[in-house]
């Protein structure tokens, strides 16, 4: 359902493809297969899928469990940093998913990584994604 409704609603952005340029852009310095980039609510405001493939459908419809899992996980007091690695459930890649500030807004990335990239090198690109999106963010909402 929520899937659905975030398909819906980022049909309707008038920045979709300028979203989307920004996760692709991304996705090509962090060498991610797949972006997603999440709101507070666990809506999907933009993808990018290198390919399309099963992998893309399993990330949309599980995002927002991947959000419930982080927040719960934070309530909890388990996570040391803003972010969740999960490595072996999909054959050689990793999952990443971690909280972001754009401007006022907490926004969450979900991305599948082919190969292990260290949290440091993702975070050397997100000061330049966040300062991209905080332009969209503003006509989006």
């Amino acid at each position: 359902m929520i899937s659905s409704y975030s398909y819906g609603l980022s049909q309707l952005s008038p920045n979709r493809e300028f979203f989307k340029k920004q996760l692709k852009n991304f996705a090509d310095k962090t060498n991610a297969e797949v972006v997603l980039l999440l709101n507070e609510n666990g809506i999907i405001l933009s993808n990018y899928y290198k390919t399309k493939y099963k992998e893309s459908q399993v990330f949309t419809i599980s995002a927002v469990h991947f959000q419930t899992l982080y927040k719960t996980f934070r309530e909890f007091k388990l996570l040391k940093s803003d972010f969740l690695i999960s490595s072996g459930i999909i054959a050689d890649k990793d999952i990443i998913f971690k909280k972001i500030q754009v401007d006022r807004y907490d926004l969450y990335l979900l991305l599948l990584i082919q190969e292990y990239l260290s949290i440091e090198k993702i975070e050397i690109f997100l000061p330049d994604l966040s300062k991209n999106l905080i332009e969209l963010m503003s006509t989006y909402i």
